[in-house]
């Protein structure tokens, strides 16, 4: 005990009143502490880990559901104008539109 430190001439060990024992459960109590905060640091980190993957593959998911959404629209809009283009270059045709004609 009289050798704490590399410099033993530095520290007065007797103004240390305190038994070892008292010290060593107080020092236990100090591990223990920091041994459960490091714990609880480390699975709260784990947590959000997970849910940034999690974020970030759903993410990636409705980006591609979007970007195939939109190629559908483009083509789906470029049928329509071409058969717009097609009903405008045909010979005036009387329009169907369901309803029957009287003769």
């Amino acid at each position: 005990m009289a050798n704490l430190t590399a410099n033993a001439d530095a520290v007065d060990l007797d103004q240390f009143r305190s038994p070892p024992r008292v010290l060593a459960s107080c020092f236990l109590r100090s591990r223990d502490n920091w041994k459960r905060k490091y714990k609880d640091l480390k699975s709260e980190l784990k947590r959000y880990q997970v849910r940034v993957n999690d974020v970030t593959q759903s993410r990636q998911q409705w980006r591609e559901k979007s970007e195939a959404k939109e190629r559908e629209l483009a083509t789906l809009q470029a049928k329509l104008q071409e058969l717009q283009r097609q009903v405008g270059s045909r010979p005036d045709e009387p329009e169907k539109k369901g309803v029957a004609r009287t003769s």
